[in-house]
């Protein structure tokens, strides 16, 4: 079978630009102050399988496999390879990838969540889950998820620390179709899919 090729390739509208009140370009054919910095080219690769993550430092993660060994990416500015980590278990579906203060968050399976140290890419801690995990947020240092079971016709919400693993609190709901989360500061807003769409804000 062939293999693809994927490029990935970085387009910047600066940071510092936006700060600065620069007007961006609103002309889909306006180039205005973008400019490419740089390409890489990842070698034999099936599918990139997460979102691509930016750090403060402009450190690229992504998470992508080939020939079904599933990897994680850190590319520094320069497009260069800081380093890679080997995912034995692979992925499930779209992949959520996460980052805050030098940590990264990695849901790769349907039951499992990993932290690694975003210097390095070692694993700093792992979750397993009995149900399907099916969405997660994270913020100001707590990382939330949401599990979520048609059989049972439950739900779980978890609140762990973002730093250890160690889980703060969980609060059990009626059954929801693919429930959604989303986390600001110190608040998470579970939105509930049955008939109608609902947030229910949480502190």
């Amino acid at each position: 079978m062939k293999k693809l090729s994927i490029l990935l390739v970085v387009i910047i509208i600066t940071t510092l630009a936006c700060n600065k009140g620069i007007d961006l370009p609103s002309d889909p054919g306006d180039e205005g102050n973008s400019s490419i910095l740089w390409e890489y080219e990842i070698p034999h690769v099936d599918h990139i399988y997460s979102d691509i993550v930016l750090d403060e430092n402009d450190n690229v993660y992504f998470f992508a496999e080939s020939n079904k060994v599933w990897t994680l990416y850190s590319l520094n500015k320069d497009g260069k390879v800081n380093w890679t980590t080997v995912k034995s278990d692979g992925a499930h579906n779209f992949s959520i990838l996460m980052y805050e203060n030098g940590k990264l968050y990695l849901r790769n399976s349907s039951k499992d969540i990993t932290a690694y140290d975003a210097s390095n890419g070692s694993k700093l801690w792992n979750i397993t889950f009995t149900l399907p995990v099916n969405d997660v947020a994270l913020s100001n240092g707590v990382l939330y998820a949401v599990e979520a079971s048609s059989v049972y016709r439950l739900i779980e919400l978890y609140a762990y620390d973002a730093n250890t693993g160690a889980i703060k609190w969980s609060e059990s709901m009626d059954h929801s179709l693919k429930p959604l989360i989303a986390a600001y500061q110190n608040n998470v807003c579970l939105v509930l899919k049955n008939q109608n769409v609902t947030p229910h804000i949480l502190n």
